[in-house]
């Protein structure tokens, strides 16, 4: 059983020029490509690397990975995804001159509708248009249609300075909820081989989050590179299993 057997079946969100697989699953990135959704920054973007299978129901995944980290924001890893509005990466993301284990989260918040118009509304200013109360509570426009719910990400980061060589990072979905690991490993500052345990290497929590149950979702490796183009990352391994027994408070 080869360690990438799960993604026989995936295909590419923005497919790279440069990319093989075989043992490893290899790519180069293109110029300045993200997955982000409003928060923040104010833009959205769409355009990064997944190579993503098909999932459904409870499970874990393993994703284990490594890339040339040398520009801010520099990212590989692993990516949960429904569609641009709802999705959660995870990985080593360089930012600050150091290495990042990283998880953002993108979800659609549920829409406030108003039960009753209140009698006398103000007037918000939207660019060049306005809004009143009544119809930002109601998630109306002024045409009358319904507004259209948009995804927003959030950022969480554990700075890891002294890593090298291959990552791990797993994640557990059971039911709407999301948890997310890296492996703290035993000989961190030291090179070590994708193929190299040690007793000592322990997965430490690093999320919890919402995530929409139900359906089928995509799965799979993910890299980017927001300021540049060229980043080259490389996986090593990605397992699907079932759930693992306690992801809260799971033994080492």
């Amino acid at each position: 059983m080869s360690a990438l057997d799960f993604l026989d079946k995936a295909t590419w969100h923005h497919e790279p020029a440069t990319w093989s697989i075989g043992k490893t699953l290899t790519l180069v990135t293109h110029d300045k490509t993200d997955f982000w959704q409003n928060t923040w920054y104010q833009f959205h973007r769409d355009d990064g690397h997944f190579y993503g299978a098909p999932v459904t129901g409870d499970f874990t995944a393993v994703c284990e990975f490594s890339g040339d980290y040398t520009t801010l924001y520099d990212q590989a890893g692993l990516m949960l995804r429904v569609d641009a509005q709802r999705w959660i990466k995870t990985g080593i993301e360089f930012s600050d001159g150091v290495m990042n284990f990283s998880v953002v989260v993108t979800n659609v918040a549920e829409p406030h509708r108003q039960q009753s118009r209140p009698e006398r509304s103000t007037t918000a200013q939207l660019g060049t248009g306005q809004l009143d109360s009544g119809q930002l509570d109601s998630g109306q426009l002024d045409s009358g249609q319904p507004a259209i719910a948009q995804g927003h990400s959030d950022w969480s980061v554990i700075q890891q300075p002294l890593l090298h060589g291959p990552q791990s990072v797993r994640l557990t979905r059971i039911n709407d909820a999301v948890l997310v690991h890296y492996l703290n490993t035993a000989t961190l500052g030291q090179e070590r081989s994708s193929d190299q345990k040690h007793s000592g290497d322990q997965w430490r929590l690093m999320r919890v989050a919402h995530f929409p149950a139900g359906g089928t979702a995509l799965l799979g490796p993910m890299a980017c590179s927001p300021t540049r183009a060229g980043f080259k990352a490389e996986f090593h391994r990605f397992v699907v299993t079932e759930p693992i027994a306690d992801p809260l408070h799971t033994p080492p």
